[in-house]
């Protein structure tokens, strides 16, 4: 509180004195009274006074004097000068001495205190002015002042040390600035005080700034704040970042009451900031966090230190979230903890993806692991970090012994030869150090014991952030693939039978062979032999013989060959030698050796078989320059010593072309025949020796050339077999011979079966069974009516593999025959086992049966054969009267021959079943009709036996009930009666014991498909039947049962006339 003024009265005149007294003290001021100047300065000199009012005429001194004195003891005190004696030059004294004011005796009271106020008022401005002055000096910052012209009037010390650059002039001076605005406000507006920041260069300057209205001038207070604003940058950045931080952060008190949270917090949450401050972060809790983490956390907190952990809280909607915390004590400069701060995350995906990455890696895991081919990784290092069981199994290790291990070193050390396989070269060193990608390329690993393991080997650098950390290596045991490569090179380059080299091998020797000796100017000699009767052979003793005589072969031609030589197995029975010779004599000399080494008897199956060779020869230079050439024409030599007599040599010349070229042409030719249309069948039928119908046909195969006319099968039919045309021309035969008779049966012609033949080539280049069944399926022939004529090299080749053949196309229901019977080696106990139904005569053994004992013989056997084994017998090539009636007379069933017909063409064929021709034996050949009575209540069953039947030439009655088969009993003679056993009204038992009694003499068979063991026991047992057979019927059983039969029959009639 400021303290009362002080005022000194300096007057002779007591009254006066106490006048003023009294008035200064009611106006609130203290005041002092004396009468003289002496005791004037002494009173100012031990007391603080703010004014004197002073008589200028006081009995010991001047009042002058008086103010003089007090004003130089205190500089502040102000003085009013009192006179009776006023003049203008006293005045102008007094106030120029320092006197405030004077006033004129007498004066009025009002006058007097409105001039002490002023005066008062002036020494509290100075008093300001002298403190303001002192604390600007001792002020530590800058303190400047600057009066309205911008000139500066003050720098305190601070001032002057911190901008020594500062003139008196220094209006321009960037903290100084704006003088004439500063003014302005100050004056015009009242400002009372204006605060600014100024800049220079990376100083900051705040500037306080006020207006001195006594002086008119303005005063500057500049305070430093540069580090406050750096700090306060750093704090409003500091602010920002947790603000804005993506991981959420609260702040509680220590009774954990949140006073701040981050928008983070806020988001994650759900909930607003009003509705978390003063709250405690429990409200987030799900239950689902086990309490171990709280306690943990409190533990924690209470010993001063950080805790983390998860929490599975729950969000203001509901929702759980899985989130990650750090809590840490806030410590204050006193090490007191005054705060808890918690930064956290919401992990809930990083979980959901932590669990599906492990997930995954337990599903990669289990995948490497279960994986076939072998998995390993490496680090950069090139040691083994990961083995799956594949590749350590391959390996022949544990995987434990391969973890750590060098792979380079202990996995792929050498090369397949064994040399040293240097890391740097090591594809999987490549992919650690370059980054490289090796893939598919083969390799050789080492196992365990030191065997190699020959692999497809692939190496891909594992990178993390561009940054090669490894690498895996996924490998591929080939060991198989490997084998079976060489197994093909070897098959691409080798015969399997013979061992030697084939026709591939054998054209890159020779052309390598022909080019060294245009070089080096030698003879080079091209010998190809082939054997003479192989296809013979091979046909009639089977492929084993024929195989078997072909390795012996190349044996023996082996002990003859030189090492230069090369003795290739170029196809079939044909052998190519090639070796250089000084003279074309040295090549007849190797020929000689051949056809003499091949003469001498190969022990086939305990016998001898003998067979010769033809051998043809060219020579390089003389015959060709190249490898084609040069075996083409020694080819040609060869074929024409064929067309000699066999067992001999020719050397080549250009005659043998000609031959040559026209059996070119003519396989060209028969390639285009199928395209053109030139290819037709005939057709021959074939006859039943019993009652001389039209039982069948043959499809012949003819050849319609547009220039040469109809050419001989003879002439086209073995080409075709050599090229392998013969399958595609033997599909065309079998589809056109099925279409046909199946249009002829639409027509309502007479249904006959079509036999068509088929070579044991087809057999070979394609599968019949699902052929035939494709065609059979697409021309909507039955199958019954379809015949397939079969050779016996086709059965014997391979006889195992036939057997099966025979039964599947018998599963198709077609029929099956051995064509040209006897002319091959049969092995009965393989024929025995063949599904077959018929057997045909060579037409060879039929030509002069009736002359020669040994071709009835051989006829007479082939009939009884076949009837034992329960074939069918048919006869080709009966041209005579005489042959027929032998081959009727002796048993045989079947005939085709120039006798009736020769082969036809499909108009003519149609026109001969149009008009039902039959087949009229002499008189006296006539044979006794074989009739069969068929009864069945099922028309189907009776129409099924006579087309199983229709071959056999028996004369067919058919009843559907016992009371039917009685009344033709009565009108025929019936050799043979086949009932059923279950009909309508009469069993066949009982119907049958009828016909034993009224017709003793004819045949009786019961065919059923119920077995009613007792009863047909005790039928058989009274001799009411002769055989039974059971639904579904075997249909060679059926028709050998049936031939018995009728023979039985003809055994009891024959015994009974000779009784009579």
């Amino acid at each position: 509180m400021r303290a009362k003024e002080k005022l000194l009265v300096v007057d002779d005149d007591p009254n006066l004195r106490k006048t003023l007294a009294d008035i200064l003290r009611i106006k609130g001021y203290e005041s002092v009274m004396v009468g003289s100047g002496a005791e004037a300065i002494a009173v100012a000199g031990q007391d603080r006074i703010s004014l004197a009012l002073i008589d200028l005429m006081l009995p010991d001194m001047s009042g002058l004097d008086v103010m003089t004195r007090i004003k130089a003891l205190s500089p502040l005190t102000e003085a009013i000068v009192l006179t009776g004696h006023a003049s203008l030059e006293t005045a102008i004294e007094a106030t120029g001495k320092g006197a405030f004011s004077y006033l004129l005796k007498p004066y009025q009271m009002e006058d007097l205190l409105l001039i002490i106020r002023h005066a008062m008022e002036r020494r509290q401005a100075q008093e300001e002015i002298q403190r303001l002055a002192s604390y600007a000096r001792l002020n530590p910052n800058p303190v400047i002042e600057m009066d309205s012209s911008g000139n500066v009037t003050y720098l305190n010390p601070a001032a002057q040390k911190h901008f020594p650059e500062l003139t008196s002039s220094a209006s321009k001076y960037p903290l100084l600035e704006g003088v004439d605005g500063l003014f302005a406000a100050f004056r015009g507006d009242g400002e009372q005080e204006i605060v600014r920041e100024i800049a220079l260069g990376t100083a900051v300057y705040e500037e306080r700034i006020y207006y001195v209205r006594e002086s008119d001038l303005i005063r500057f207070y500049v305070l430093d704040v540069t580090a406050r604003k750096r700090a306060d940058e750093q704090l409003r950045k500091l602010a920002q970042a947790v603000e804005q931080s993506p991981e959420s952060i609260v702040i509680t008190d220590l009774d954990a009451n949140i006073e701040y949270v981050n928008g983070a917090f806020l988001r994650i949450t759900g909930y607003g900031r009003e509705e978390l401050i003063g709250r405690n972060p429990r409200i987030l809790q799900s239950d689902k966090t086990p309490r171990e983490n709280y306690d943990a956390l409190w533990r924690s907190l209470s010993r001063g230190e950080t805790w983390e952990g998860e929490f599975i809280n729950r969000r203001k909607d509901g929702s759980e979230y899985t989130e990650f915390a750090i809590i840490t004590p806030i410590r204050q400069a006193d090490g007191r903890i005054s705060h808890y701060v918690a930064v956290k995350e919401d992990i809930t995906d990083k979980k959901h993806a932590s669990q599906e990455l492990e997930r995954l890696n337990r599903q990669n895991e289990l995948i490497l692991t279960s994986a076939w081919e072998g998995i390993y990784g490496a680090d950069t290092e090139g040691i083994i970090n990961f083995i799956n069981p594949a590749a350590a199994s391959l390996l022949s290790y544990t995987r434990d012994e391969l973890l750590g291990k060098d792979a380079h070193t202990t996995l792929h050390h050498s090369k397949p030869d064994g040399s040293p396989y240097r890391r740097a070269e090591c594809p999987m060193q490549l992919s650690l150090a370059n980054g490289l990608e090796i893939r598919g390329v083969e390799e050789t690993l080492w196992r365990k014991d030191g065997s190699p393991l020959p692999v497809l080997f692939s190496s891909l650098p594992i990178m993390d952030e561009g940054a090669i950390v490894g690498a895996v290596t996924t490998f591929q045991d080939i060991s198989e693939l490997k084998r079976y490569q060489l197994q093909l090179e070897r098959q691409s380059n080798y015969d399997d039978l013979t061992g030697l080299p084939n026709r591939n091998l054998l054209t890159d020797r020779l052309s390598q062979a022909a080019a060294r000796c245009q070089r080096e100017q030698k003879k080079l000699a091209v010998l190809v032999f082939n054997l003479d009767r192989f296809k013979e052979v091979n046909d009639s003793l089977g492929r084993a013989v024929g195989d078997s005589v072909l390795r012996e072969t190349a044996e023996r031609m082996r002990h003859l060959v030189r090492e230069t030589d090369t003795l290739a197995r170029s196809g079939g029975d044909e052998f190519v030698l090639v070796g250089e010779v000084a003279e074309e004599e040295d090549a007849a000399y190797l020929a000689r050796r051949i056809m003499l080494t091949l003469s001498q008897p190969f022990l086939i199956e305990g016998g001898d078989l003998s067979l010769h060779a033809g051998v043809g020869i060219s020579v390089l230079p003389k015959d060709g320059w190249n490898s084609e050439i040069l075996l083409n024409n020694a080819m040609v030599a060869m074929y024409r010593t064929k067309a000699t007599s066999g067992n001999n040599f020719l050397f080549y010349s250009a005659e043998m072309n000609a031959h040559s070229l026209e059996r070119l042409n003519m396989e060209n030719e028969l390639r285009r025949a199928v395209e053109r249309n030139e290819l037709l069948l005939f057709y021959q039928p074939q006859m039943s020796l019993r009652n001389g119908e039209i039982i069948g046909m043959e499809a012949l195969l003819r050849w319609q050339h547009p220039l040469r006319g109809l050419v001989s099968p003879m002439e086209f039919i073995p080409l075709a077999e050599e090229t392998g045309l013969i399958v595609p021309i033997g599909e065309w035969v079998l589809r056109t011979a099925c279409a046909q008779n199946q249009a002829w049966q639409a027509a309502g012609l007479p249904a006959v079966a079509v036999a068509v033949n088929l070579s044991a080539r087809q057999f070979e280049g394609q599968d019949m069974v699902a052929l035939t069944a494709q065609v059979l399926r697409e021309t909507g022939l039955d199958p019954s009516y379809l015949e397939l004529e079969l050779t016996e090299s086709a059965a014997m080749g391979n006889a195992e593999a036939f057997i099966g053949v025979t039964e599947a196309l018998k599963g198709l229901g077609v029929t099956l025959s051995i064509d040209d019977f006897g002319t091959g080696y049969s092995s009965l106990s393989y024929l025995k086992r063949f599904a077959l139904d018929r057997l045909k005569i060579d037409q060879s053994f039929v030509r002069d049966i009736v002359q020669n004992p040994d071709s009835a013989a051989i006829a007479v056997t082939v009939i009884a054969l076949a009837h034992g084994l329960g074939l069918s017998v048919i006869a080709e090539g009966v041209e005579t009267e005489a042959q027929l009636n032998f081959l009727r007379t002796r048993g045989c069933d079947e005939m085709q021959g120039f006798y009736f017909s020769k082969p036809l063409p499909g108009a003519e064929f149609e026109q001969l079943l149009r008009e039902r021709r039959k087949l009229v034996f002499p008189a006296a050949a006539e044979l006794p009709v074989q009739t069969l009575l068929l009864v069945d209540d099922e028309p189907s069953i009776l129409s099924a036996l006579k087309r199983v039947l229709r071959r056999e030439g028996y004369q067919i009655l058919t009843a559907t009930s016992a009371a039917e088969g009685m009344e033709l009993l009565a009108t025929h003679q019936v050799a043979v009666v086949m009932s059923d056993q279950r009909m309508p009204h009469v069993t066949g038992a009982e119907f049958l014991a009828k016909v034993r009694v009224m017709y003793p003499d004819t045949v009786r068979i019961i065919l059923s498909g119920y077995t009613e063991l007792k009863t047909l026991t005790e039928v058989v047992n009274r001799g009411e039947i002769y055989k039974f057979l059971e639904k579904p019927w075997d249909e060679a059983a059926l028709r050998e049962t049936l031939r018995e039969a009728f023979r039985h029959y003809e055994e009891r009639r024959s015994a009974r006339d000779d009784a009579i």
